[in-house]
């Protein structure tokens, strides 16, 4: 069934310094969402997307599924090939990027078990008239949520250079994680003992760059499906033993400046 595109505006506590709330309806089929953002009636630019949007969140039953502020989320998505629009803030449940129409559909998020939907948008202080509106590219359809791609933030405090360790959930599969640090040299990544990465950051970078994925600037990205094909996700249980969940995943990064930094998580996974 061909999709629709429609705008809904009914946000509430839209201000500068104050957090903008709006309940998505929840029925059928929900492709991707547009946050639009305007200050003074004006699409805003890049750098003020950036400053004024602080985090986004998106619930499912009262629960967050994807947290990321502008910054993240442009970033993530020009990692994928996005290029920026002013004023326009795309969050894809359907990732046109996946190589098989399948890993796209699947990401989809279906309502018909969904009793609430609603998405949360921190204004940062001093923004002046600002407005926000939501684009839905959605279809009819009973269908019920399966698996999706969510994000979390988490933070690494870092108080000496060379190797620091970061033990993530383990929860869903990974697609993989953004760190927002470019004080990174070297990664490697073990799941219960077993190497799944160990290399320098330019070498992860290089293997995305082969799949023409594009390394964002501040960012070291460790992703586990380059190829974009859902087979390829790292998965949090052992092989060919589906019910037996990993013990010990860690990241290791060697450090060349002591400074902290957070990281985002994107997982595929039943919803929290």
């Amino acid at each position: 069934m061909t999709p629709d595109l429609f705008k809904i505006s009914n946000f509430n506590g839209v201000a500068a310094g104050q957090t903008a709330t709006i309940t998505i309806p929840a029925q059928g089929i929900y492709r991707k969402l547009v946050l639009i953002y305007k200050e003074s009636g004006t699409a805003v630019t890049l750098s003020n997307m950036q400053a004024a949007i602080t985090e986004i969140r998106l619930k499912i039953n009262g629960k967050i599924q994807q947290r990321y502020s502008a910054a993240e989320l442009i970033a993530i998505n020009a990692l994928y090939g996005k290029t920026f629009l002013d004023g326009r803030l795309p969050i894809f449940f359907a990732p046109p990027w996946r190589r098989q129409a399948l890993g796209e559909d699947v990401f989809r998020w279906g309502m018909a078990d969904v009793q609430s939907f609603q998405v949360e948008v921190d204004i940062a202080a001093g923004r002046t008239a600002p407005s926000i509106e939501c684009l839905c590219y959605w279809q009819q359809g009973e269908e019920a949520m399966g698996t999706i791609r969510k994000f979390r933030r988490f933070n690494l405090p870092v108080t000496a250079t060379g190797e620091n360790v970061w033990m993530p959930p383990v929860l869903d599969a990974y697609v993989g994680v953004h760190a927002l640090s470019s004080n990174i040299t070297d990664v490697k990544v073990l799941v219960d003992n077993t190497e799944k990465r160990n290399s320098e950051v330019v070498d992860l970078h290089d293997l995305m760059d082969d799949q023409n994925l594009v390394a964002q600037s501040g960012y070291t990205h460790v992703l586990f499906d380059p190829s974009r094909r859902f087979e390829d996700v790292l998965a949090m249980t052992k092989p060919g033993e589906p019910n037996n969940a990993v013990q010990d995943y860690r990241f290791i990064f060697t450090m060349g400046a002591a400074t902290g930094f957070d990281l985002l998580t994107e997982t595929v996974g039943a919803r929290d």
